[in-house]
This record gives C-alpha cells, structure tokens and sequence, in this order.
C-alpha cells in the first residue's frame, strides 16, 4: 500500500555469498523464428558491483571493433517504473517501461556506456519533453550494476545455449547511493581501483538524445551517438535494438541488420555534415508528434528533421522542437535527422546559393477562388520583393519584404482576368520568373 513507504524493516539475510561461474540458460523457443531476439531475465547474483561492459564483450568472445559472432548478446534492458506512485504487484497497473544499455563506442576505459530511457505512458502535457506524472526513467549510470540490480539478457542465439557470469566481471565500487552492501570502511583494500568512473565532458562521446513526444501520453527516448569506429549499418556494442515495450505508437531508428532492417532505439554512425539518418514512425492513432534534442554531449552542429515528401526542416537543437501532426499507418523513408537544410547543401564553395537550385525549389499555384498567387517556399529563401507585370509590360503588384515563410501570398483580386508575369528577389539577388493566368 502507500503507506508502507514510511514501515522500517529489518532484513535478516543468511547463507553463503555467491561466488565463481553463474550459468545462466538461454533456451530457442519452438515457436520462435531463429533470427528474432530473445529476453531472458537475469541479474547480479554477487555480493559486489557487476561491470557490464566487461561481461558484455567477454561473452560475444571479441573486443571492441572485432567482426560481431553470428550469435550475440545485443543489449541489456532495465525495467524501470514510478516507485513512489505504483505499489501494485500487477504488470498491467505498471506505466513503466525498459531502459536500453549498450556499451557504446571505446574511447576511454571510464566510458559508461549509452543508455535510453524508458517510456512512462502518463506523461504530463505541461511538460512534454520532460518530468511525466509518475516520475521519469532515471538515466542511472548502467555499466556497473549494483548488487542485486535485475535486468534482461536480449539476444539472437539460434539455439539453445548459455550465458556466464564470471567472478572477473566483478569490482570494488559502490555505485551512488544503490550499492551499500560492503563491509566495515577499512576491512577491505581493492588490489585493482578502477580509473576514475566519472570522465570530463571533452572525454564523453558525442551524442544527440532525442525525446519523441506521443500526443502528450508518453516520450520515446533515441540515442543518436557519432564515432568514426561506427558504420551506418549494425555495429554489435554500437547500436541498440528497439525494447518494443509499448502497444501505441511508437518511432525508431531504421538499421540494416544483415539482409534485414532492424528498428534501434539506440544508433552510432560516424558524423557526416551531410549525412541523413532515417526516423520511421509506426503510428496507432491520430496524434501529435513532437520532436526535441533534450540533451547534446560534444555536439557543435545544428539538427533538423527533414520531410522529404514537404521538402521541409524543422530544427531540432537548442532548444527548438519539430511538431507532427500523423494519421493511422507506418511512415518509413519520409522522414530523417539532418545536420544542414537544402538551401545550405545547395551553396557553392564561394557560399552562394545555385540559382538553378532555388528556383526548383520554390513552386507557384494561382488559387483564382481566393483571389491570390501562392508561393511555396519549402527552404526558406528569403523574398525581398514581388512584382507583378501585365502581358503590355505595365507593373500592376509591387510588394516589399514578404519574408521567409514557406507559406507566401500576395493578392490579386484587383487584376483583369488575363494573363501575368511574376518576379520574385531574394535576399541573394536570384529572380524567379513565372507566368499566371487570373480568372476573378
């Protein structure tokens, strides 16, 4: 009940201690496809701190950069819940969701590893991109498992097999405030202390984490990390399989995987300026999607989520956010992370922009209902005047300053029914020609 968070206990724990070589069995389900991943809960079974990266290379045989085993260990997953407002026992009265862990790129011994958060499904609508109504996943520092920490072993192991914890897996470290199981201060001297567990900022590899806003009902948390050790495929240790945890909508990040795409909630490819990483959407239910960097490691560059089918950018870094608004279905190869809009892809080496370039990309429509001219300005381009000419030469429209929006009008409801030239500036001094008949 509630109330049992302010009961003290006293815990009488007795027996031996765990020690030496944990078998733990992973068994192929009949009925499950040898390709599809597998869960099997597991946890420390020792009376010390467990380092996951360690047990993580040492049980898919290889050390960072070697070519991946045909059967692997792929990722491991922490549950995680609201604590202080759910005390059922029941899975279905849980809101809370798996954390997802990886090694993450070596750079350093003191790497901690890439983790992202789970989805709480009751979050708040005056703060989207944050704190839910139960608490968030909390990002705990997941490399060293403190003592009895559970979490699940997700692998692709064709057959049945087994997974070992060793005793050279363990260290000497209290993990915050979650591992206190030790003895007296003073009893015990670690032979090996491990490099400072907490590297400086400069250290820490670069990433983007990316929070996906569902209608205001829960946030899917991406990673999106950059190392040159990385591929735009599958890396084992790089890239995180999706945990797949929620019934609603939900977005990934789209990897090849051998012959097949793999949805990852976790991705590290090296960076590229002009680089795009596609983000799919499977989407249950109309609702509104909002896109947001909640945090940037070594990060200088700008993102965007690019539409290809609108041909439009919406930034995504500093604290800028990218709203959606899907129907019902799957939205793959629509949508991508960049890291430059088209108008700056299109600049030539000396930064001027291809005037080639922008008049493909800005489109006309004469709505004669409404009596207006319509310009779509999908990049951006900044219009500095407008003019209209009559087929004898005669300038009848002439308006200043329209601005940058991707959306531009300029009326025409006092022009004869005939046919016009219109002219557009931009702030670079391109015109665009084009040639409209009104009918009022």
């Amino acid at each position: 009940s509630p109330g049992a968070s302010t009961i003290s206990f006293t815990y009488d724990f007795r027996g031996r201690p765990n020690n030496g070589d944990i078998i733990i069995p992973i068994q192929q389900s009949a009925s499950t496809a040898a390709t599809d991943d597998k869960g099997v809960m597991s946890g420390n079974p020792y009376p010390s701190a467990l380092d996951l990266k360690l047990l993580f290379w040492d049980v898919n045989g290889m050390a960072p950069g070697d070519a991946a085993p045909t059967d692997k260990l792929k990722e491991i997953l922490f549950w995680d819940e609201p604590k202080t407002t759910e005390y059922s026992h029941y899975y279905a009265d849980k809101s809370g969701g798996y954390g997802t862990w990886i090694p993450g790129p070596s750079v350093l011994s003191t790497d901690l590893g890439l983790y992202a958060q789970p989805p709480f499904t009751k979050y708040s609508a005056t703060n989207p991109n944050g704190a839910s109504t139960g608490g968030t996943g909390a990002d705990y520092m997941r490399r060293y498992a403190p003592i009895g920490q559970g979490f699940v072993f997700r692998t692709n192991y064709s057959t049945a097999s087994t997974i070992t914890i060793k005793n050279s897996y363990r260290v000497y470290k209290q993990v915050g405030a979650e591992s206190e199981l030790r003895g007296p201060i003073g009893s015990w001297t670690d032979p090996d202390p491990d490099p400072d567990p907490n590297p400086t900022p400069s250290e820490l590899v670069p990433l983007l984490r990316i929070n996906v806003n569902m209608n205001d009902e829960y946030v899917r948390q991406l990673l999106l990390a950059f190392h040159d050790s990385s591929t735009d495929k599958f890396d084992l240790g790089l890239d995180a399989p999706h945990p797949s945890d929620i019934s609603g909508s939900d977005a990934y990040f789209p990897v090849r995987e051998e012959n097949i795409i793999t949805p990852c909630v976790i991705q590290t490819v090296p960076y590229d300026i002009d680089k795009r990483i596609p983000l799919n959407f499977n989407i249950t239910k109309h609702i509104k999607v909002v896109i947001a960097v909640v945090e940037e490691v070594n990060f200088n560059g700008t993102a965007y989520l690019m539409d290809h089918f609108e041909r439009s950018f919406q930034q995504i870094t500093d604290g800028r956010k990218a709203e959606l608004e899907l129907e019902p279905g799957e939205y793959k190869n629509r949508y991508a992370i960049v890291f430059k809009t088209r108008r700056e892809a299109n600049q030539s080496s000396e930064g001027t922009i291809l005037k080639e370039e922008v008049k493909s990309n800005v489109s006309f429509f004469q709505n004669n209902p409404y009596k207006q001219m319509e310009i779509t300005n999908p990049e951006g381009y900044t219009i500095i005047n407008a003019k209209i000419f009559d087929m004898a030469g005669k300038l009848v429209v002439n308006q200043n300053n329209l601005g940058n929006s991707t959306k531009l009008k300029v009326g025409t409801s006092n022009l004869s029914d005939g046919i016009y030239l219109i002219k557009l500036i931009t702030a670079e001094n391109i015109n665009i020609d084009y040639k409209m008949i009104v009918k009022n």
